[in-house]
């Protein structure tokens, strides 16, 4: 192998989509979140016009080059560009590396998907909550080149490696795909059962519904030392996600004291694709605030717990995304989540149909981590074969044959 930097055989960037486009150019816009772990990229489903695109939307690539994102990086966003009908365009979050003669684009795929390649991207990113590398800086990398004949070898014997990896992967996912619909069945089931005999009441009555903090919100953000408020990153179905949580400042928190959360409230995401989605406030977040969610206080008949089960069922998911408004994107407002009706049984009845659930979700829990478990061993697998082979210690001749 000859050692080689990397710009000598890549073009960086060559090519951007001009100010001058027509504004209504369409095309398919390719971020980070389109990126998949194993470096395939996931076409959005619909278009965007160009003057209706991100300010980032401006990188142009051919089918056969690699793109490298040099933002975030610790995500590996690496992949190669698929032949594609409609015309793409890629943010400026990304790099995009042409092949010249000198290297094959599978090897290159291969190479930049490498774990000493993603580690020298990471290690030389800077900043520490959006770690970011100039894509000039890549050029400087230097790596190792085998001749033209072997590193087609190397990529040919990874493509058919990785197709079986890959295989296996559209299994376990299936199975994972399972266990989720099954997972949302038992709260149908649990419903269902309560549904004939329970008194059917709209949520205004049962419980207070407010909403967080909605304009400008970010005029309150501080660093540290405020105050801890929700966004709609941060509720799953029936959780909520620690990561990435903000604060804001006392003072913002004091002039916004009715989206102030306590113990046993349920935030509801009102806005993007999340929207629907309920979590119980638990202990830690007592006291904090939230912003941009709906926030449920349910009074004395109504289980906390329960609520959130009945608002994050199907039937209730549905509704919500056919109520929701808005041109751009969607929202569900404070009025139409009070018109919500709520089948209410006793409360002791409430809180066996939420033991019941919780105890089939431990089951199917269970083996969503194992299929999990196995998702990341396949992905380990796979990172072990691209860095034996383009590292040169896989004998390519005998895994072709």
């Amino acid at each position: 192998m000859t050692a080689v930097r990397l710009k000598d055989i890549v073009a960086i960037n060559q090519r951007a989509l001009p100010d001058s486009s027509a504004s209504d150019f369409a095309f398919r816009y390719i971020d980070i979140s389109c990126v998949n772990p194993d470096g395939k990229i996931s076409l959005p489903d619909n278009k965007v016009t160009f003057d209706a695109a991100p300010s980032r939307a401006r990188r142009l690539a051919a089918p056969g080059d690699v793109i490298v994102s040099t933002v975030r990086t610790y995500l590996r966003a690496i992949a190669r560009v698929p032949t594609v009908e409609d015309p793409v365009v890629f943010s400026t979050g990304f790099a995009v590396l042409t092949p010249t003669a000198r290297v094959d684009p599978g090897y290159l795929f291969y190479l930049c998907r490498s774990e000493p390649f993603v580690q020298e991207v990471v290690a030389r990113s800077v900043g520490v909550s959006y770690p970011a590398i100039n894509a000039s800086e890549l050029g400087d990398f230097h790596v190792d080149l085998p001749q033209l004949p072997q590193q087609r070898a190397i990529a040919a014997a990874l493509d058919a490696e990785t197709a079986v990896l890959d295989e296996m992967r559209d299994q376990l996912l299936g199975l994972a795909r399972l266990i989720g619909e099954r997972r949302q069945a038992t709260v149908t089931e649990a419903l269902e059962r309560l549904h004939p005999t329970a008194t059917m009441r709209p949520l205004k009555y049962l419980a207070r519904v407010t909403v967080g903090i909605v304009v400008t919100p970010s005029a309150y953000y501080v660093q540290s030392g405020g105050v801890p408020a929700l966004r709609s990153a941060n509720v799953r179905p029936g959780r909520l996600v620690d990561d990435e949580v903000i604060q804001i400042s006392t003072e913002g928190h004091g002039l916004h004291a009715k989206s102030a959360l306590r113990e046993g409230d349920v935030v509801v995401v009102r806005t993007g694709a999340g929207t629907g989605a309920a979590a119980v406030v638990p202990e830690r977040y007592d006291g904090a605030n939230c912003i941009d969610l709906v926030l449920i206080r349910p009074g004395r008949q109504l289980s906390p717990d329960y609520l959130q089960l009945v608002i994050n069922a199907d039937i209730t998911r549905q509704h919500i995304a056919r109520h929701s408004v808005g041109s751009g994107q969607a929202h569900f407002n404070v009025e139409a989540m009070k018109q919500i009706v709520i089948p209410m049984p006793p409360r002791a009845e409430q809180e066996a149909a939420v033991r019941a659930v919780q105890q089939q979700h431990a089951l199917l829990d269970e083996l969503r981590e194992a299929v999990n478990d196995q998702l990341q061993l396949l992905e380990e697998r796979r990172q072990a074969l691209i860095t034996t082979a383009v590292t040169g210690r896989m004998d390519v001749t005998r895994e072709a044959a």
